[in-house]
């Protein structure tokens, strides 16, 4: 089974990457695009072909058949020629300037074998179900396995796909992109099943965070070696590992959000405007993250308010219409898919902004209306302040260690008043056995949940920046930081401002570019704080990531469910180990290698 999982892994990497990074580099050979976007311009791409398989298939279930297997053998044409791009490129710009320095590359693979290793180590084989049964005491609803089912429909011609979807909600409710990828990488499904072929897929869509993030370090004008350190921290997240397992596609759209802002903040740091493709590729990344998922939207507003002041600098009106009419243009399909659904596919706004978390026919203004009109200033105060305050966390996880310590940190009206998470998920922490399977099992729900105890020991790197703002030599050294670091808070307040209903800012309803971009920033930091202390703090982070997430038996809710369970499966063991040792490998060789700092990403270079 590992060398099936590896075997669909890497053919979907392949099938995803190869057709856009070709393009990427014939474009930037060609002086059409900047050398530099050559590789987040194949990301890009990869998500506009994935989309072409939604519009294909919705056309005619055949022509998304055709158009899949058409994609896949365009893959192997166009490997080839990538490959002898890249041994003769010399000084040529373009592809070869781009993968020059492809280590992102190889760890994007390490992560996603790493996290697929880790999710079917323990024996559990339905690849549809395991991330919510493995993980946690509670299940999770079906929201990972909707893109697959979507995609089932559309090729099997569901005569109510303009109705139906998992449980009470319906398809148009969830934007089609990753549904689209996995169209066209259907094909693949031949190499063992469309289950195991799905999990795969989208592991391998939702670990493109990790070029995104590390050509976002590059951008932001750090130290070169910065960005494997930085990649590393996150590739160790216990948020980022199970989000990129349970495959709803935030990481994905957040990949696609930091790929297309790339030019702007190379633009900021110059102090000059974007060019028309550069604009491009900004309205490109940030329409596709939004049919990637909705919650990147949040971040698309706190960027559009903070950048309005500077649209003359960065845009010019010209500029301005050409990016709206990309949006415009990429999103009216599945605008117009939403429309022909019955009951329409604004559940999901009004659920975030108006607090409606049933089906009903009003439009999102109506319910926006109805939800204010009926509030008081008082109460949506108290809200707002819930819910900056439920990112520290709740009382479930301090009230399970206190029966296992003997010591009371809180108490037990306390946890009743101020655990609404772990009331949702359906956990009693009175009922809970407090051995150190469950221990753990609720610390992962606690990470999982909350902003800083995912964010975990390199949350002090936001102690860090609050020192170094003050001084003028380190704001030289790092201008494009501080503002990327604004822009992150920026977001998270416009997202506690914006979601209505108290404590109700999940992790899991956030925006995962400003989830990232809170990760990614404290890590900076640290790194910046010298070898010693970014040793320590990435020894200390890798040690609670493998308590918690890789050395752990699964949970009671799993074994009532499954007595059966294999054991630990050697060749899973050994993918993890392998995923480890490389992403290890790629740090220490930027860390104690060369003295002359490597060239670590495509756009790290002003």
């Amino acid at each position: 089974m590992v060398l099936d999982v590896v075997a669909l892994f890497l053919g979907s990497a392949l099938v995803f990457w190869v057709p856009g990074l070709t393009l990427g580099g014939w474009l930037a050979g060609r002086g059409v695009v900047d050398a530099r976007d050559a590789a987040p311009l194949g990301l890009l791409a990869g998500g506009a072909i994935g989309y072409g398989g939604f519009l294909a298939v919705w056309a005619a279930p055949a022509a998304g058949v055709v158009y899949g297997y058409a994609v896949c053998l365009a893959a192997l044409a166009c490997l080839p020629v990538l490959l002898a791009r890249r041994l003769r490129r010399g000084d040529r710009p373009g592809l070869g300037t781009a993968l020059a320095d492809g280590w992102w590359l190889w760890a994007m693979l390490a992560a996603g074998l790493l996290y697929l290793g880790i999710l079917f180590g323990h024996g559990v084989v339905r690849a549809d179900l395991q991330a919510i049964l493995y993980l946690f005491d509670s299940p999770l609803p079906p929201d990972s396995v909707t893109p697959f089912e979507f995609a089932k429909a559309l090729i099997g011609s569901d005569p109510t796909l303009y109705g139906a979807g998992l449980t009470d909600w319906v398809f148009a409710d969830r934007p089609p992109l990753q549904t689209g990828v996995v169209v066209t990488l259907w094909p693949l499904g031949r190499l063992s099943s469309p289950e195991m072929l799905y999990q795969c897929a989208g592991t391998m869509l939702q670990v493109a965070w990790v070029p995104a993030v590390a050509w976002t370090v590059g951008a932001l004008g750090c130290d070169r070696r910065c960005a494997p350190y930085v990649v590393l921290v996150l590739a160790l997240s216990g948020v980022v590992f199970f989000n990129s397992v349970y495959l709803w596609p935030k990481l994905l759209a957040a990949a696609l959000m930091l790929a297309g802002t790339l030019p702007l903040i190379r633009a900021w740091r110059e102090r000059r405007r974007l060019t028309i493709a550069e604009t491009v590729q900004l309205a490109l990344g940030v329409v596709l993250a939004m049919l990637a998922h909705g919650g990147v939207m949040f971040s698309v507003l706190t960027l559009a308010l903070l950048l309005l002041p500077f649209a003359g600098r960065l845009f010019g009106w010209r500029r301005i219409a050409l990016g709206a009419a990309v949006v415009l243009v990429v999103y009216a399909p599945w605008a117009g898919f939403q429309a022909m659904s019955v009951p329409p596919g604004n559940r999901l706004p009004k659920m975030h902004l108006a607090g409606q978390n049933s089906r009903d026919l009003r439009s999102t203004t109506q319910a926006l209306k109805d939800a204010y009109g009926a509030l008081t200033l008082e109460a949506w105060w108290d809200a707002r302040v819930r819910n900056v305050t439920f990112q520290v966390g709740t009382a479930d996880f301090l009230h399970l260690l206190s029966r296992v310590t003997g010591k009371w940190y809180v108490g037990k009206s306390e946890t009743v008043a101020v655990a609404p998470s772990a009331r949702h998920r359906g956990i009693d922490v009175e009922t809970l056995d407090t051995s150190w399977s469950t221990v753990t099992g609720l610390w992962r729900i606690w990470q999982r949940e909350h902003l800083v105890p995912a964010i975990g020991i390199p949350v002090i790197g936001w102690l860090l920046l609050a020192g170094a703002a003050w001084r003028r030599g380190w704001r030289d050294r790092h201008p494009a930081l501080l503002p990327f670091a604004g822009y992150t808070l920026a977001t998270f307040l416009v997202w506690c401002v914006l979601e209505f209903h108290p404590a109700w800012t999940w992790i899991t309803h956030a925006s995962f570019t400003m989830v990232l971009g809170t990760m990614m920033v404290p890590a900076i930091m640290v790194h910046d704080a010298g070898r010693a202390v970014r040793s320590a703090v990435l020894a200390l982070h890798a040690a609670v990531f493998a308590v918690l997430w890789i050395l752990p038996l699964p949970g009671g809710h799993i074994r009532r469910h499954h007595p059966t369970m294999e054991t630990a499966d050697p060749g899973f063991v050994a993918l993890t180990a392998v995923g480890l040792a490389v992403l290890a490998a790629l740090w220490l060789g930027s860390e104690y290698g060369s003295r002359r700092a490597p060239r670590l990403s495509p756009a790290a270079a002003p």
